[in-house]
C-alpha cells in the first residue's frame, strides 16, 4: 500500500478483528477498516498559525493587514504596443501586460487603497482565491487568460457533542464511508462530528452564509452516527460553528504553481480541508522553488495549472481525412514545394523526430537518421489514379 510505503504505521482489519477491536461500533456493511498504530492526534489550528507568525516575526517577515483590491500591472519587457485597429487589440493588450505590485486596502478606517510593488505575488488565499484571480482578469479573457480558477468557498460545519453512553477512551478517530466523521475532543464524552459531503450533496447546500444548519445535523449526520455506533442515541449538541473550505471544483485537488501567462503570479490554493495538513510541506516546496528556479525536496508539478488548461482547451487539428495519417514530402510537380501536415492529435509527439529527419533530407538529398517516404504524396497519387480508371 502507498501509505505503508510512505512510513505509516497501519494495521488493514477485516470484518471479525473490527468487531473484536470495537464491540461497540456496527461493522455489518464493513469489509475492511483501517487503524493507525502511532502519531495519531488532533492540531490545535489557530496554535500552530500563531506560533508560525510569531516565528516568522522573529525572521524579519512583515505583515501587512488589509484587503487586495486588484492588481498593478505594467507592460512586458520587449512587448510591442499594441494599437486598437484588430479586433482582438483588447485582449492583446492584456497578454503584453506584467503584474507589478497589488492594491492594498489597510485595515483603518477610511483608507485608500495603495500600491505594494513585488517581484512575485503568492495567492494563498483559500476560498478566496479564485476571486482574486478574476481580478488579474483570469478567467475573463480569451485564450490563457480564459482558464479561471476553479476554487471556490464551500461551508462545512462541524458540531461539538456530548454522549454519555459512549465508551470515550476506547473511541478511535472514525471515518465513514458515507463522509461523516467523529472524533473524541476532549475527556468527558465530548465529541467532534461532521460530514464531507460528495458533490451531489454539496450542490443543494446554501453556501451563500455562515449560518449554522442543525437540521442537516438531525437529517445527514445523527442518523449515520447511531447506525455506526448505537450510543450515540442519546447525544447533546452543546455547541457548533460552520467555515469556509477552498474546494477546487476541477478535480478536488490542490492549484500549485504559477500562472502561464502572468509567471510571476502564483497559486497555492485548493486544499480543501486538508489545508493544514499540507500547508508546511508545500510552503517549504514552493519556497524552494522561488528561490532556486525548480523544486528540490519535494516536486509538486503535476498540480500546476496544466491539467486545467489542457481540459480548458479548445482547438484545431490538422486531420487528414485520406488515411489519417500524416503527409510528408515533396509535391511531385511543385519539387520545391514541401509538406509536414496532418498530424492530428499526435503532432507535439512526431515533431522533433519528423522536422530532424526532413531537414537531413533536404540538406543531404535522403533520409538518413528516419525513412519517412512512405508518408510522402505518391500514395494520394496512386488512389486517384485508381478512382479514375476503376470508378
Amino acid at each position: 500500500m502507498l501509505i505503508k510505503q510512505n512510513g505509516a504505521r497501519i494495521d488493514l482489519l477485516n470484518r471479525n478483528k473490527l468487531c473484536a477491536k470495537f464491540p461497540f461500533i456496527n461493522f455489518d456493511d464493513v469489509l475492511l477498516g483501517s487503524y493507525g498504530l502511532e502519531n495519531e492526534g488532533t492540531i490545535d489550528s489557530w496554535q500552530l498559525l500563531s506560533a508560525i507568525r510569531e516565528k516568522n516575526l522573529t525572521l524579519g517577515v512583515q505583515y501587512l493587514k488589509g484587503e487586495v483590491e486588484g492588481f498593478y500591472f505594467g507592460q512586458r519587457y520587449g512587448a510591442t504596443r499594441i494599437y486598437g485597429i484588430a479586433d482582438d487589440a483588447d485582449e492583446a493588450v492584456w497578454r503584453n501586460k506584467h503584474i507589478r505590485g497589488a492594491f492594498i486596502r489597510p485595515q483603518m478606517t477610511d483608507a485608500s487603497a495603495r500600491i505594494v510593488r513585488s517581484n512575485h505575488i503568492v495567492v494563498a488565499a483559500g476560498a478566496w482565491s479564485g476571486r482574486i484571480a478574476e481580478m488579474a482578469r483570469i478567467g475573463k479573457g480569451q485564450d490563457l487568460l480564459a482558464v479561471k480558477i476553479p476554487v471556490v468557498a464551500r461551508k462545512r460545519m462541524m458540531f461539538v457533542v456530548h454522549a454519555p453512553d459512549v465508551p470515550a477512551l476506547d473511541m478511535p478517530a472514525l471515518v465513514d464511508p458515507s463522509g461523516v466523521y467523529c472524533l473524541l475532543e476532549e475527556v468527558g464524552n465530548t465529541f467532534i462530528c461532521g460530514k464531507i459531503p460528495n458533490k451531489e450533496e454539496d450542490e443543494k447546500m446554501d453556501h451563500s452564509n455562515l449560518e449554522v444548519d442543525y437540521n442537516y445535523f438531525y437529517n445527514d449526520i445523527w442518523p449515520t452516527l447511531v447506525k455506526r455506533i448505537p450510543a450515540f442515541r442519546n447525544l447533546k449538541i452543546k455547541n457548533a460553528w460552520a467555515g469556509y473550505e477552498d474546494v477546487n471544483t476541477f478535480d478536488n485537488s490542490p492549484v500549485i504553481g504559477e500562472h502561464l501567462l502572468y509567471q510571476n503570479l502564483h497559486f497555492l490554493c485548493g486544499f480543501g480541508n486538508r489545508g493544514m495538513q499540507h500547508s508546511l510541506a508545500v510552503g517549504r516546496s514552493y519556497a524552494e522553488k522561488l528561490l532556486e528556479g525548480a523544486y528540490i525536496s519535494l516536486n509538486l508539478r503535476k498540480f500546476d495549472m496544466r491539467r486545467l488548461i489542457k481540459n480548458a482547451w479548445a482547438g484545431y487539428e490538422d486531420v487528414n481525412t485520406f488515411d489519417n495519417s500524416p503527409v510528408i514530402g515533396e509535391h511531385l510537380l511543385y519539387q520545391n514545394l514541401h509538406f509536414l501536415c496532418g498530424f492530428g492529435n499526435r503532432g507535439m509527439q512526431h515533431s522533433l523526430a519528423v522536422g530532424r529527419s526532413y531537414a537531413e533530407k533536404l540538406l543531404e538529398g535522403a533520409y538518413v537518421s528516419l525513412n519517412l517516404r512512405k508518408f510522402d504524396m505518391r500514395r494520394l497519387v496512386k488512389m486517384e489514379k485508381l478512382e479514375e480508371e476503376y470508378g
